[in-house]
Order: structure tokens, then sequence, then C-alpha cells
């Protein structure tokens, strides 16, 4: 039909009629034709720069924004545009070029001077740098960089003024340690803690720089403070790792001069990367990119930028444009394998399934790395390819041997997830029953098995105990309250279904079961128009896991009326044994 009216619409036929052989022919050369070349205009270029921006596709945002550009090339505001867009899109020297522009008809503009600012310390023409930071006036967000980047150039000149520093910021301070680290004139690093952690949300990036210092110098004691309040947020690494056997076993160890900064163009890079991570935080992501770019500018073998621009661009869902910034991280980083895996499963979301299995597999075979190979293997479970997911899932358990460690519970989940798809039901319970030894408090593993259990009409009260605390954890998740409603349903407490399948439908309106559900319990209360309405709403809604069939039996016949229950079905089965 809709071929039909197309040949309509282009006046192919005179009349919407049946075609003959030589109008097929004219069709068909129609649909050869090229299309028509793009048409360029002054708006409509400039809505497509906005367009791109807003896509966070900042490189496109900047190749039409030049085109804008060409039409006036005087504008001010146009050339503010570029200059950021270019600068954001990574093309820092065509950036730089439109700043020198602008600080010609504009020589306050306080961004045009920032960056040019920037680029003198990436120069080492430190001397310029400060007198371009001078003619920053205050009041705008320069309150906050420019202290910093005057300090780095001034330490690019073999001194700084540091004491400014301590009584500015927590940050400020932090970036006063780092300065007198890179000088070789800090003293007593402990003194600068309470300027630094007090009245500031310091997180693990710093802290850990903070620690390595503080390890350089001999402060042992407060290192390990600090290592631990890190181990205490629940990240771990082998890095991080390292560092606490070195100071238990009392070495100073190289891994502590790994991150050390060792240049004042990397200094400034820090500080402009800690203003992107605090607007990141914010969720200013445009601002934080110009900060990033610039940062990864001026040290270019920087992970921890590359990083940040990643995790921005998968923030905003465009993910081809964040692989390449996890895949930059060098090997020699720390954060390499973890970025990696990143890329992986960001492949793996586009339908690169493949590329990301070869990503893992090569991660799993050089590094001998197992998180990669359980990565392999839920790739597979996604995919629904169960038996592949389960062989790579036993691979790696045998891998681990008979003591699994805790931070390996999640095979365990895994593959009772997957066994629990397989129809293996004793086994997949007790996969999830180990995951719960290791995590008890974690609503997902309590809610799947919990679920599974109702499912299968086996260990009612126990999969309501569960349940009810995976509720009590994540009191507006949907999904676990409809497995709350839906164990009260088996239970045959269909009030209690009502009520607790209304809030899940209120938390998840459009999802097919949670209406197939609710639909079920008002037809065990005798609300049978409500019912039918919610199978309709089911069917409306399905996915490509629902089941059409069942629904459409129940929206024609309703309930089997001799549809026994799960209890009364185990009363039966006592009274057939007796």
């Amino acid at each position: 039909m809709k071929l039909f009216l197309n040949f309509c619409l282009w006046g192919v036929i005179g009349a919407c009629g049946v075609q003959d052989t030589s109008t097929q022919e004219q069709v068909q050369k129609e649909l050869e034709k090229p299309l028509p070349p793009i048409r360029h205009t002054l708006s409509g270029d400039y809505l497509a720069s906005r367009f791109a921006q807003n896509r966070k596709d900042w490189k496109t945002a900047e190749d039409y924004i030049q085109r804008v550009l060409n039409y006036d090339p005087d504008n001010p505001e146009l050339q503010r545009r570029a200059m950021v867009l270019a600068i954001g899109s990574g093309e820092v020297q065509r950036g730089i070029a439109t700043a020198r522009t602008i600080l010609q008809t504009s020589p306050d503009n306080a961004l045009a001077l920032m960056f040019l600012a920037a680029y003198e310390i990436e120069q080492q023409n430190f001397e310029q740098a400060l007198e371009i930071l001078q003619k920053i006036s205050q009041g705008s967000i320069s309150d906050f960089i420019g202290p910093l980047l005057t300090a780095w150039a001034q330490a690019g000149l073999g001194e700084a003024d540091t004491k400014s520093l301590l009584n500015n910021s927590p940050l400020h301070a932090y970036h006063a340690l780092l300065i007198e680290d890179f000088l070789g004139t800090l003293e007593n690093p402990e003194d600068y803690l309470p300027a630094i952690l007090s009245g500031y949300t310091i997180d693990i990036y710093e802290l850990e720089k903070i620690a390595d210092i503080l390890s350089r110098h001999g402060k042992v004691e407060d290192a390990k403070k600090l290592y631990g309040l890190i181990q205490n947020q629940e990240f771990k690494s082998k890095s991080l790792e390292h560092k606490i056997r070195a100071l238990e076993d009392g070495q100073t160890h190289h891994y502590f001069e790994k991150d050390r900064i060792t240049s004042a163009q990397q200094g400034a890079a820090e500080a402009l990367f800690d203003m992107a991570r605090v607007l990141f935080r914010e969720y200013s992501d445009d601002s934080a990119i110009i900060f990033a770019r610039l940062a990864l500018h001026l040290h270019t073998s920087f992970p921890d930028a590359s990083i940040l621009l990643a995790d921005i661009y998968t923030r905003n869902d465009q993910k081809e444009l964040a692989i390449p910034y996890y895949l930059n991280v060098p090997e020699a980083s720390p954060l390499h394998l973890r970025a990696q895996q990143r890329a992986a499963d960001l492949m793996d979301q586009l339908g690169r399934h493949e590329a990301a299995i070869a990503l893992l597999e090569h991660l799993h075979t050089e590094k001998n790395d197992l998180d990669s190979l359980i990565l392999i293997g839920d790739i597979h479970r996604s995919a629904e390819n169960y038996d592949q997911a389960l062989a790579i899932y036993d691979q790696a358990f045998e891998s681990l041997g008979d003591d699994v460690p805790a931070d390996k519970w999640n095979l365990f989940y895994a593959r009772g997830i997957t066994y629990e798809r397989l129809d293996n039901m004793d086994l997949a319970e007790k996969d999830l029953l180990r995951a719960i030894e290791f995590q008890p408090n974690n609503p997902y593993i309590l809610n799947y098995l919990g679920y599974s259990w109702a499912d299968h009409g086996k260990n009612l009260d126990r999969a309501l105990e569960m349940i009810q605390k995976a509720v009590a954890l994540r009191p507006r998740d949907g999904y676990i309250v409809d497995s709350l409603g839906w164990v009260y349903y088996r239970l045959e407490r269909y009030e209690e279904a009502v009520i607790t399948l209304e809030r899940a439908i209120s938390l998840l309106p459009y999802d097919p079961t949670i209406n197939d559900h609710l639909g079920d319990a008002y037809w065990k209360t005798g609300r049978k128009a409500e019912a039918r309405f919610q199978w309709k709403r089911a069917i409306n809604y399905a996915n490509e896991e629902t089941d059409l069939a069942v629904i459409e039996e129940k929206l024609n016949n309703g309930l089997p009326i001799a549809e026994k229950t799960q209890i009364q079905q185990a009363q039966t089965d006592i009274l057939q044994t007796d």
C-alpha cells in the first residue's frame, strides 16, 4: 500500500490503477536516480549545528558552524560558538586561532583568554601565559580555574604562590599540595589535609593521589588511612592492592611514583580535568567536554581525561563516540583493562557482538583476566545463547577452582540465571543461594530467586520473605514490586496481590507482564471487566517475550474455572500419596 501511494504522489501514472510494464520501468528509473545534493542554507546550517551539539556530536556541529561563519565571518557570537565547538571537537589549534581573532575585537573575552593561556602553558611559554591570565576579569568561571592555571604557570618558572591557593578552596588547597610536591619543596604533606578535606567532597581519584604523596614522604599511617577510605567506598584495583601491600611491607615502591606530576603542563592538565569532573558531577556536560578536551591536549597520555570524555558521551547515548576514548587509554595505565571492557560493553549494546567478544577474548588471553571471560558469558546470556553462556561460566569456575573469592559472587548469579533460563531450576537455585550468601542484601538476587520460586510454585513462603526484603531495599523498582504482587497471587492472597500489582503498574504502566499479572489478580477477585482491560493493555504493550496466545485465550475465555491453585494441587498430591 505504501509503494502504491508513493507512485500516485510521484505522478508516475495518471490515476491510481494497475501499472503496466512501461510504468513499472518508469518507476524503477525514478528509484535509481541519485538523490539531489544537500542544499545548505544559513538558517539550516545553524540549526544543524545546534542539533548536533545537543547530541554531543561536536565534530559535526563544528563543521556546520564553520559554514555559517563563512556567511558572516565578523559576527562575534558566531566566532565564540566556533571557538568553543572547535575546542570541544578536538580541533584545538583551530579553536586557538579563533580565540586570537576574537581577542582582536574583544580583548577582555574571558573564555578566549583562558584558552590562549592554556595553549601557552602547553607550549611552555609560561611568562606569556601569566600575562594573559592577568587580563582575565573576575566574576566568571575563571575565578575557579584562573588561580590554578596561574599557579601551575608559576610552577613552570620554578616557583608558585601556593599560600593563596591554601586560603581559597579545598580543591585549590589540593593543587597547592600537588605543586609543592612537583617543585620538591614539600616538607609536611599532612599539614595540607585539613584544608583539603574540610568542606569538600573529595573523590577517589584525588584521594589516591594524596595518599601516594603521603607514601612518598614516609607518612605511612596517614597514607594507609586514605587508602582504607578508598576501599571502604568499594573501589578495588590491583594497583591499589599493590600499594597497600608495599606500605605494609615497609617498601618505598615505584607504584607511588607512577602517577606523579612531572611537568607544569601536566599539572595544568590536572587542574582543567578537575574542573571538568566538577562540571560532570553537576551534569554540565557541554562545559565538562571543553575542559576535558583541553586537559587531554595539554597531557595527551591522560587516561582519566579520556575516560571522562567517554563517560560523557555514554551518558548522552553517543556510544560510537565514546568507544574510541575508552580504547585510547594506554596499556600501561591501571585503568586500561576496565576501559577496554567498557568499550566491549558498548560494542555489544550497538549490536557489534563479535567485535565485543573478540576484544574480551584478547583481554582474557593476553591479560589472563577472568572478568573478561565472565563478560563474554554475559554477552551470550543477553543474546539468549544460554548453552554458550553456560560453557563460558563453567570455564570461569574451573579457573577459580573450589575456593571462589567473594568478589566473584556475580559468577554464581550469572550462572544461576542461565540455569533458570535453561529450565534447570535445581542447579539455578543452588547457584543463586550461593550468590545470596555473598550478597545477602542484594535486592536483584533476592528478587530473581524469589520470583523464580513463585513462578514455579516452589518455596512460596520463603520467596515472599526474600521479595519483601528486596522491595524494602528498592521500593520504587516496578519489577521487584511486581514480583511481590505475583507471589501474593501464587499464595492465593488475591486482594493483597491486587493492591501490590496496582502499585507496580503505577511505577511501570507500559510493561506487558505487569499488566497481565494485574489482569489475573483482578479476575480472581471478581473484577472481570477490569481484568480484560488489563489483558488488552498487556497485548497492546507486548514485546518479543510476551506469550500473546496465552493472554488472548484469557481475554476471550477468562481464567479456567477448573484451574487448580498451587496449594490445591499440593493438597491433591498429598491425598494421592496417602
